[in-house]
């Protein structure tokens, strides 16, 4: 399988300091990711909920693996021009304090009809894949 990467995440700057920050474009492809979702290629198995915050804010919507990845699935890609719920990337920790290259996404789901709504409640999702850009998804966090 061709890697999610869009960029090379062993060329990536390890974070220094308060730095967090890696850039204003996304460092995974999100369309070959929810492309894998809705094929049935990721599933419940290749997530890693790699922080007790995001295990805990799952809990608390209360949503499984599945409605994570129904949301993920709605999330609008990266787009130049347009409309998009892409907030930059940044270097995020693992509740053992490793780092990873994450993406940032804040989306308006609507739980019910399991799309993106203006109307939707506004979620935060961090999120990496492992560096071989295999189907591993890493949650960083969501929450809202």
């Amino acid at each position: 399988m061709a890697t999610l990467w869009l960029v090379d995440p062993a060329a990536l700057l390890k974070p220094s300091g308060t730095t967090r920050k890696i850039g204003r474009k996304p460092l995974i492809n999100l369309v070959g990711l929810q492309a894998a979702i809705d094929a049935g290629t990721m599933g419940d198995d290749d997530v890693v909920l790699a922080t007790r915050d995001c295990a805990s804010d799952l809990r608390k919507f209360p949503w499984t693996i599945r409605d994570l990845l129904d949301c993920l699935r709605c999330v609008r890609p990266f787009q130049t021009k347009g409309y998009h719920d892409f907030k930059g990337s940044e270097w995020c920790k693992n509740s053992a304090g490793q780092s990873f290259p994450c993406d940032v996404y804040a989306t308006r789901y609507d739980e019910g009809q399991r799309c993106w709504s203006h109307l939707g409640l506004e979620i935060y999702l961090k999120f990496s894949i492992t560096e071989d850009g295999e189907l591993e998804l890493i949650m960083i966090s969501v929450h809202v």
